[in-house]
């Protein structure tokens, strides 16, 4: 992929302080500190044919943090592993926390993270979280991918799955926009979602269950958006449906499918 970003010094951006509601002006993520600490033993990828989405991870992770009063701090590649977050921290009780997710083929392509980037923005403001530069942090995630290039799966319909997210991390039981966080991105080989690979699906239409709501979080991708659909799909697995059809209104409108989107085409008889 090539880059498309601007090497001139990081942008200001005008943040609120969340204690005090200051208006105040904070460099963006600089590209130029990136640090680099590669694993010591890096793991192999498993054969495709034994991927289970979502379940088998690369051996490096992007860490970007925020901090009240500073804002971002130099970006890091370090070894996968576990986070250590106190027990207090808002994204636990809150649920100031979203995430993107994009995908890289064996092309060695990235499909449309501009779109993806931009969304997470809109997301992050929704949820009082911190934006940044979109360009600067694709360059980031390509340089992510590129260090375990090896971990691009080449079958077709697999893909390098890219998951950018981000949490809100103060300390705090009060309930109000978060003063630290932490933007991260992790990447998993994957295959097919569903078990029974590319074939179609099977879906329940739900409309005793909302999704999404006019004036609602519906449109970003912010993690409380996804618990709520899991019990209605475990009921539409009992009566054996893949997913959910998600009904709105009074005259049941069709919005979306639990994972996928939602095309319908007309024929005039």
């Amino acid at each position: 992929m090539k880059a498309a970003y601007s090497t001139a010094a990081p942008s200001s951006k005008v943040y609120r302080d969340a204690m005090t509601g200051e208006v105040t002006s904070l460099p963006d993520i600089d590209i130029s500190k990136l640090q680099v600490e590669k694993v010591a033993q890096p793991k192999t990828m498993p054969p495709s044919n034994a991927l289970r989405f979502g379940q088998t991870f690369r051996n490096h992770v992007l860490v970007v943090p925020w901090k009240s009063g500073s804002g971002w701090g130099a970006p890091a590649v370090r070894p996968y592993g576990p986070l250590v977050l106190d027990l207090s921290a808002v994204c636990f009780h809150y649920a100031p926390r979203l995430f993107e997710s994009m995908k890289r083929t064996g092309s060695v392509r990235l499909f449309k993270p501009d779109m993806n980037m931009a969304r997470m923005n809109r997301t992050a403001d929704r949820a009082a979280l911190f934006t940044f530069d979109c360009q600067f942090m694709i360059e980031l995630i390509r340089k992510l991918v590129v260090l375990d290039q090896k971990w691009i799966p080449q079958e077709p319909g697999y893909s390098l799955y890219i998951r950018p997210t981000l949490i809100g991390t103060q300390a705090s039981l009060g309930v109000g926009a978060s003063s630290d966080a932490l933007l991260y991105v992790i990447c998993s080989p994957v295959g097919p979602y569903y078990k029974n690979g590319f074939k179609p699906v099977k879906l329940l239409a739900t409309s005793k269950n909302v999704r999404a709501w006019p004036g609602g979080t519906g449109a970003n991708k912010l993690g409380a958006n996804y618990v709520q659909g899991v019990k209605p799909q475990h009921e539409a697995a009992e009566k054996g449906y893949d997913q959910n059809l998600w009904l709105f209104g009074e005259e049941k409108q069709l919005t979306e499918n639990g994972t996928m989107n939602l095309l319908s085409s007309f024929v005039r008889c």
